[in-house]
């Protein structure tokens, strides 16, 4: 039942988000949203800000756990960006609000996205030049997704994803050869 609740809270939250900024959401319109007393609110989170960590880091797990069997980076922000989509809103609320927050598990997703496309597409062990590709993939997926947000996550995305990755097309794998 406490899951169960907890999950509300959230669903309500994010409704919630769908309309105005989450400085402007107070747990007493979260609770009436989900038809919960304010306590209830206080025995699964201690304030606002750690419902929204909690929100992030939670969507990045899903995401990372979605993409562990993905062979393509283009087909990890495909599944990343459609979800981000849905919740135009939602996202674009908690990005503003908690930007920090949003920010790091933005960096820990590129990097697990990046990892996972490199073992699963190269045999050699982990050094230094691997090493140095992660972090090169990394800050360039970071890097997409933060400026498709300061966009306003611009409706074209996955079209200029498709162009992108057309463009770049061999290049990874050339890059992997020299591991």
């Amino acid at each position: 039942m406490a899951d169960f609740t907890r999950q509300e809270i959230i669903k309500a939250f994010l409704r919630l988000l769908e309309n105005k900024s989450a400085a402007r959401i107070s747990v007493r319109e979260i609770a009436a949203e989900c038809g919960i007393n304010r306590n209830t609110f206080y025995y699964h989170f201690r304030d606002i800000p750690q419902l929204v960590e909690t929100i992030v880091e939670e969507d990045a797990e899903r995401i990372i756990k979605e993409t562990s069997a993905m062979h393509s980076l283009e087909e990890c922000l495909r599944r990343a960006i459609g979800f981000a989509l849905l919740h135009r809103s939602a996202v674009l609320n908690i990005y503003a609000s908690e930007r920090s927050t949003f920010e790091l598990s933005l960096w820990r997703v590129s990097e697990h996205v990046v990892r996972t496309y490199i073992s699963s597409n190269s045999d050699s062990a982990r050094n230094h030049r691997q090493e140095a590709i992660v972090y090169y993939l990394k800050c360039v997926l970071f890097g997409l997704v933060s400026g498709w947000l300061e966009s306003g996550m611009d409706d074209d995305i996955l079209k200029e994803l498709s162009e992108i990755s057309e463009l770049k097309h061999g290049s990874l794998a050339d890059l992997l050869e020299r591991i």
